[in-house]
């Protein structure tokens, strides 16, 4: 089948990244649901939509089920699908000689690809230590990102750009250094250091369980535990004008 996923890019060395399109995947699996409002939606049975159940293995059609919202078993399907869909591409051409827009796909080579979660939450492909991956969804979009390189690990975030943010999430995300320099800039710079520390975090493999105020960035550096990270790599990009994505890798 052939799906339009929009673009998957090669941000760096040996890291690529996919583009999921979710409103796609609702009108290509999920024509019959009423999806006007997601977050309100209960959740559904996933193994009644055999189109979107034959990309899956009987224990991830039951994670998917276990969710008790529609909008929450969306997130999960598209960020899976994102990197079962460059996996393949990346596994099947390692010479990367072929076109990375709308690749087909085929729904039991992507069943075979088992994406599972470490202890810590971070997500991992069975079977393939040689590749690091992450995954972040918002809104309309969902991204997957791996890296090829054993010795490159990354960490991804997409956030949609919503305006100011109410001052209690402030001073739960951000130190006070933080908010001094943030109070300072546009309302697009307080996305760019919240996707940074998001994509820090999973770069780290802590996820949430790393308390926020020990990452800091400022003026688009990372600071952990007082400490900048002079080995990390950092790309922002926004797609269309009203989301920002960004990742965080090392260098070899």
């Amino acid at each position: 089948m052939r799906f339009d996923i929009g673009n998957i890019k090669k941000i760096a060395p040996d890291i690529y990244m996919i583009i999921i399109n979710i409103p796609d995947i609702l009108r290509s699996y999920f024509s019959d649901q009423d999806t006007s409002d997601l977050r309100g939606n209960k959740n559904i049975l996933i193994s009644d939509h055999s189109s979107v159940s034959s990309f899956f293995d009987p224990g991830d059609i039951d994670k998917i089920n276990g969710f008790r919202s529609f909008k929450r078993q969306i997130e999960w399907i598209s960020g899976r699908m994102a990197i079962k869909m460059l996996f393949n591409i990346l596994k099947n051409d390692p010479a990367k000689t072929k076109t990375l827009k709308n690749p087909v796909t085929n729904p039991d080579q992507l069943k075979n690809i088992k994406v599972m979660n470490k202890d810590s939450g971070a997500p991992f492909i069975n079977n393939q230590p040689e590749y690091h991956i992450s995954i972040s969804h918002s809104n309309k979009y969902s991204i997957g990102l791996i890296s090829t390189n054993k010795n490159i690990r990354a960490g991804c975030d997409l956030e949609k750009i919503e305006g100011k943010k109410p001052n209690e999430f402030m001073n739960i995300a951000f130190s006070e250094r933080e908010i001094n320099y943030l109070n300072r800039m546009f309302d697009q710079q307080l996305y760019v250091s919240w996707t940074i520390k998001e994509a820090f975090l999973k770069y780290l493999e802590t996820g949430f369980h790393e308390n926020l105020k020990k990452v800091e960035i400022l003026k688009n550096r990372i600071f952990y535990k007082g400490e900048e990270q002079k080995n990390i790599r950092i790309i922002t990009d926004s797609i269309r004008e009203d989301y920002i994505y960004s990742v965080v890798y090392n260098s070899c």
